[in-house]
């Protein structure tokens, strides 16, 4: 039996959505991370997982920013383990395909207060079936400490343990998980390849020229500034693009980065988000390029990398800080590419602004304390006073 539930919970385990890896990691490391028995622990030692496990990392990182000692397990044959220090310079790739450190200097148990221990599938009493070593039933028989671990919900099944088996103090499960559909960026995606069609269908080869882009919204100063009517053109901007690569990579992105954005968000503030990131973008244009006609979902983007690297500054989630962390390098890489002629330096830069204060302004899913009522009121009033000073200050200076 528990070599079918291994098999079974394994696959599943490797057949499990990116994403919904990623959220229910980020959402398992917060778990773990409030306790008291964490919060007062010296000590603490995990595993460095495979794959397809809960990713240690995450809580690896915090745990060594909250000033605690790490260890990581060390094994050796006939079943016996120890745990010795983390350190990522000091490791080798065990016959299993498994990290473990070089060091044999072991930690003496008794030093020890929290262990994050892993496992295949876990009952209601803390029982665990493993990969078959026995090496944390050993080592846990006669630990004094605290035990935890980390489960998806499909790992949690019922089983009869063995006379042998020692079970876990507690078990964290993450059972919540928001509505995968990602509605809005979906919207969004459709929305936007619906205006690119429309365009190829009217216009024929045509449609990525300079008269067509126009004529479908896109961005130009001058023309709003002799047509003030003409003001929609900053959003109506946000879902027209110049040619097919500019549509297949704003797109592309948009999926992948809009469904992790509208998972922090969730779906109304990431709508929010995504526009006004994107009118300030098109604002920046007015203000500072008024002769270029620019469009583009870019602006938007630009303001989902800016809005999560912000967020990153803020909150102890460790799955948004290492987002942000990878959309620092994304931006700055993209603000470097930007100085290339035909690329809007200006949209992308307000685009960026427009995302960092939308962070500060909209709530994020399960960190209310990420910035109080009155930050987010200033951020709401500068996104304004930026806004609409630049839009007058365009309209009033000469033509």
């Amino acid at each position: 039996m528990k070599a079918d539930l291994r098999k079974t919970i394994v696959r599943k385990m490797k057949e499990q959505e990116l994403i919904v890896k990623q959220q229910r990691d980020a959402l398992l490391t917060q778990y773990l991370l409030e306790p008291s028995a964490y919060q007062q622990a010296r000590t603490v030692a995990t595993y460095l997982s495979l794959p397809h496990e809960f990713d240690t990392r995450l809580f690896i990182r915090q745990a060594q920013a909250d000033g605690k000692r790490v260890l990581v397990p060390k094994t050796y044959p006939q079943g016996r383990m120890t745990f010795v220090d983390y350190n990522p310079n000091d490791l080798e790739l065990t016959a299993f395909g498994i990290w473990e450190p070089r060091s044999e200097r072991a930690v003496e148990k008794s030093h020890i207060d929290l262990i994050h221990v892993p496992g295949i599938a876990f009952n209601k009493k803390g029982y665990r079936i493993g990969y078959g070593g026995g090496y944390y039933d050993r080592y846990l028989a006669d630990f004094k400490g605290m035990t935890v671990s980390t489960i998806y919900p499909y790992q949690l099944v019922d089983f009869q343990p063995d006379d042998c088996d020692i079970p876990v103090q507690e078990v964290l499960i993450c059972e919540k998980i928001y509505d995968k559909r990602y509605p809005v960026t979906s919207l969004l995606l459709l929305i936007t390849t619906g205006v690119f069609l429309a365009m190829f269908l009217l216009r024929g080869f045509a449609y990525a020229s300079t008269q067509t882009i126009y004529e479908f919204g896109a961005m130009n100063g001058r023309t709003i500034q002799y047509f003030p009517s003409q003001i929609w053109r900053l959003v109506s901007a946000i879902f027209v693009h110049i040619g097919l690569e500019h549509f297949v990579m704003n797109m592309i992105t948009l999926y992948f980065i809009g469904r992790q954005a509208e998972d922090i968000f969730g779906s109304w503030n990431f709508l929010f988000l995504y526009l006004m990131s994107g009118i300030l973008g098109n604002v920046f244009v007015f203000f500072f390029t008024p002769n270029v006609v620019a469009a583009g979902a870019s602006t938007s983007l630009f303001g989902i990398f800016g809005a999560i690297i912000t967020l990153r500054y803020a909150v102890r989630n460790p799955y948004i800080q290492q987002l942000g962390q990878s959309y620092l390098v994304l931006l700055v890489m993209n603000l470097v590419l930007s100085l290339t002629p035909g690329i809007s330096l200006a949209g992308h830069l307000g685009g960026a602004v427009g995302g960092a204060l939308c962070a500060v302004i909209f709530p994020v899913r399960g960190e209310r304390r990420a910035y109080q009522v009155g930050q987010r009121l200033l951020a709401l009033i500068a996104y304004v006073v930026l806004a609409l000073g630049m839009i007058w200050l365009a309209f009033n200076r000469s033509i």
